[in-house]
Formats: C-alpha cells, sequence, structure tokens
C-alpha cells in the first residue's frame, strides 16, 4: 500500500547512531522529517546534517538552560563542588546526597519547566514544519517538551522507551519532582515499548491508560548490519573470543562498572574484547581494547563477525526492573552482526526471550558454563549459522510495518482537540481512530 506523505518531527538528541537509525528510517517510509534536537552540538548531529541536507535541525539550546527552581539551583552547586574537589567519580555518594535533598521539604520546588523562548522557538519549529505528530525519543527527557507540545499546541505525540530512566525503575522511591514529570507520560497519545513486560510494568505502575501503545524493539536499519563474514579469532588459539559493547568509563553509574564481571570471566581463560578506555581495565592478558568503528555502513557488525559471540553485561547481581524488560543497544549490535548472543540468566528478561525464541545465544548462569557452552564447536556452529541467516529478518525495513501504522494512526486521531479527520483523505482508508487494542 502506497501511504500518504506526513510531516513528522524528531525530538531527541542527535548525538547518538540511534537517532539516524530513526531519520534514515523514517525518511525511507515517505516522512517528511524534521529534527528538533534537544541535545548539545556533537561532531554526529553534524553527520546527520551533512548525510540528510533535505532535513531541517532546529537546537533547542538556542534557547537557553531550562527554568530551575530553587532547589534545582542547589542541587546544581552540589554537583559542581562535587566535580571540583573530585567526589562526582563516586557515584554512590552523589546519588545518595541528591535523594537526601530531595527528601528535605525546602528543597521540594518545581523540577523543570520550559523557558519562554523554549516554548517559542518549539511553537515556531513545529509551525514551519506542519507537523502532524512528534515523535520523541531518549527515555523520559523529554517530557516536559512533548507536554507542552500535546497539551498546549494539540500535536500528538508518540514516545518511545528503549530501556526506561530510574526515575521509572523504582516508581515507589522516586521523589515528587520525578513523580511530576513521569505522570506525563500516562497523558500521551502514544507509547512504544521495547517488550510486552515494559508495557505491562509501566501500565501497572503508572497507569497508562489513555493513549495507544506499541510493542516494537528499536530495530537498527539494515545500514548497521553486517556486509560480510570475517574469520574467527579463535581459529587462532582454540579459546574463546567475545566481544563487548557496553559503556567503557566504567564511572558513568554503578550498572555500568562491570570491571568485576570481566574480571572473572578473563580469568577463566576467556578473551574478551572492550572499546578503548582510559579507565583502568583488570590487569589480563585475556582483556583487550579496539579502536573506536563507526556502526554506519556495517563497519562494526562486520567487525564484530570476528568473535565468537556478544556478550550482554551490566553491573547487576539480580533482575532489576529497568533492565527486566528493556533492548539497550549493546545487545541491538548482536544481532545486527549475526553472532550469538551470550548474557547472564534471569537478568534481562527480554533480551533473554528474544534469544531463546529465536535460538541465536544463550543465558549462563555461572563462568563455568559460559566457558563450557562457548568452548562446544557444535553448538557456537548452530547458533552462529542460525543468527547469520535471522539476521536480515531483523532490520528496521523488514520490520516498520507496524511502527508506521501506529505512528499514522496517532498523527490522524487528534484526539485531544481537534478530533479525527472528517473522512479519508487518499491513502488515508483505514486508519481508524479510537483507544484501540495494543499491537
Amino acid at each position: 500500500m502506497a501511504w500518504f506523505p506526513m510531516n513528522l518531527v524528531y525530538l531527541g538528541p542527535l548525538s547518538s547512531f540511534m537517532a539516524r537509525n530513526l531519520i534514515l528510517g523514517f525518511r525511507g517510509l515517505g516522512y517528511r522529517v524534521t529534527a528538533l534536537n534537544t541535545g548539545g552540538d556533537t561532531p554526529r548531529k553534524q553527520k546527520i546534517r551533512d548525510e540528510f541536507p533535505d532535513v531541517p535541525i532546529f537546537d533547542l539550546s538556542a534557547a537557553g538552560p531550562p527554568r530551575l527552581g530553587f532547589r534545582d539551583r542547589i542541587k546544581h552547586a552540589t554537583l559542581r563542588a562535587l566535580a571540583a574537589t573530585g567526589l562526582s567519580r563516586n557515584v554512590a555518594l552523589a546519588r545518595t546526597l541528591d535523594r537526601t535533598a530531595r527528601r528535605l521539604p525546602f528543597f521540594q520546588k518545581k523540577p523543570y519547566e520550559l523557558n519562554d523562548r523554549a516554548k517559542s522557538l518549539i511553537r515556531g519549529v513545529l509551525a514551519s514544519a506542519r507537523a502532524e505528530v512528534v515523535y520523541s525519543f531518549w527515555g523520559h527527557l523529554n517530557l516536559p517538551e512533548a507536554r507542552f507540545i500535546q497539551q498546549e499546541l494539540g500535536t500528538p505525540v508518540v514516545q518511545e522507551i528503549t530501556v526506561y530512566p530510574f526515575a521509572f525503575s523504582e516508581p515507589r522511591h522516586a521523589d515528587p519532582d520525578d513523580r511530576r514529570v513521569i505522570e506525563s507520560f500516562s497523558e500521551l497519545d502514544g507509547r512504544i515499548h521495547a517488550s510486552q513486560r515494559a508495557r505491562d510494568y509501566l501500565f501497572r505502575h503508572f497507569h497508562t491508560v489513555r493513549g495507544r501503545d506499541l510493542i516494537w524493539w528499536h530495530h537498527f536499519s539494515e545500514d548497521y548490519f553486517f556486509r560480510r563474514r570475517l574469520p574467527l579469532l579463535s581459529a587462532r588459539d582454540r579459546r574463546p573470543h567475545v566481544i563487548f559493547l557496553g559503556r567503557t568509563d566504567f564511572g558513568n553509574s554503578p550498572f555500568d562498572d562491570v570491571r568485576p564481571q570481566l574480571r572473572a570471566i578473563t580469568r577463566s581463560g576467556i578473551h574478551v574484547h572492550i572499546g578503548e578506555t582510559r579507565c583502568r581495565p583488570p590487569g589480563t592478558p585475556f582483556l583487550h581494547m579496539f579502536p573506536p568503528v563507526a556502526p554506519e555502513g556495517g563497519e562494526l557488525a562486520t567487525f564484530m563477525t570476528a568473535f565468537d559471540a556478544c556478550i550482554v553485561l551490566y553491573n547487576v547481581d539480580r533482575e532489576y526492573d529497568r533492565f527486566r524488560g528493556g533492548m539497550p543497544a549493546r545487545f541491538q549490535f548482536a544481532l545486527a552482526a549475526g553472532i550469538p548472543v551470550v548474557l547472564p540468566a534471569s537478568r534481562f528478561a527480554a533480551c533473554e526471550e528474544v534469544v531463546t525464541s529465536l535460538g541465536v545465544g544463550f543465558a549462563y548462569n555461572d563462568v563455568a558454563e559460559l566457558k563450557q557452552k562457548l568452548s562446544d564447536q557444535a553448538l557456537m556452529g548452530e547458533l552462529r549459522g542460525r543468527a547469520e541467516v535471522i539476521a536480515p529478518n531483523l532490520t528496521f525495513e523488514a520490520n516498520s510495518r507496524d511502527l508506521d501504522l501506529f505512528i499514522r494512526q496517532v498523527g490522524l486521531c487528534r484526539s485531544r482537540s481537534t478530533g479525527p479527520p472528517p473522512e479519508d483523505p487518499p491513502g488515508r482508508a483505514g486508519l481508524a481512530c479510537g483507544r484501540g487494542p495494543v499491537l
């Protein structure tokens, strides 16, 4: 079916390759895309501008900083003082101090609201783009903007949640400021969840009864998939080689500091390859660092085909709500590379379900089991062959129909004030309005 053109505004940072992935995919689906960048002026944003000259890009930072309440000014000053004294490297301490401050009545002020220049800029961008729908991406960071767009400008907003933020993952402990912001999530016209588990969790805790919901994980464009297969490194020394794609600054958050896991795995005689880092990784001849490899053009995915498996790790010893329903990028890249995926059992339920259902990897209970399975050439050959065959079926292009239909339904069903169109324009037949079931 030939869809009609539709005006879509991407709302989110342009610092991530995932932003490029969405813009690439939306243009392929026939959307007229405008980007409203909520992040900084990064090299990746300039690459997007150069690659897609027909996509207008506007920077929300041009409107100046958001209007902060008194509590936030104190919080920012505290964090700056922590950074100046070097204490900010202690993430647990910084988080504890912040949470303590948030509990004091003196600090309970309105946390974040758009200033008038930001509102004017957003209003002008949506008007010039003749926006029919806004696609908001990257956690809950854009919810103040999304709420303004939907409630004051009347433009439908679709919010995609990949791995939901900390405020979403521990709602019972969320401070009043966080709760006021994330309550707007339940009011959005459209929500996209990475898994049914994620959707059920947010429905249970935030009563997302209004609007529409779609279960759709963030598939990468075929541009990110492997182009050819490289010889296995394990063929040289007969030892398993795995690649880890997570953060290697290790100090970003306690969850990202996987040095204990890397130390245990490498001590067992498994080669682990990680991205270059200035942080001190475990000292072992079985830990290796590789230089940056661009995901565009399938370079990273092709590079990954030299490894026996991609390992998905976070520094967790149990299952957390934050990771139960998410599909992190490190997991998606393993699928794009067409290589087996390995991950700790009972930590990342949604990822584990995909791996098991597709038969492209395994979950392990301890390092000994991990090494035993990675050393089983028959098993790994079977998993590798299946992952390579299935990979082309996992691209954005092969899985965009439901996403496309969902966005167009939300865009047409202006349920807040303008109502649905009186009749179906050419090419729009069959896009029924109403609450509808979860897709």
